[in-house]
């Protein structure tokens, strides 16, 4: 896990990394009745919405800061 001392160096790292992987809008979604937090990275959309398929990574517990 990244450490930050701000908010807007967390921002930083996340707009860096979406450069890096060519990602056009990443979303993150928390559900706090059912505890799910996720995060939904959209790479591209040039020929309009997807029908695709989606890949999921349970992690066993929060990664510690």
């Amino acid at each position: 896990m990244i450490q930050t001392t701000s908010k807007a160096a967390g921002t930083d790292i996340v707009l860096a990394r979406m450069e890096a992987h060519d990602h056009e809008e990443v979303l993150f979604c928390h559900d706090r009745a059912t505890g799910l937090k996720a995060i939904i990275a959209i790479h591209d959309t040039t020929l309009g919405p997807a029908l695709g398929g989606t890949r999921m990574w349970p992690y066993a517990q929060k990664a510690k800061r």
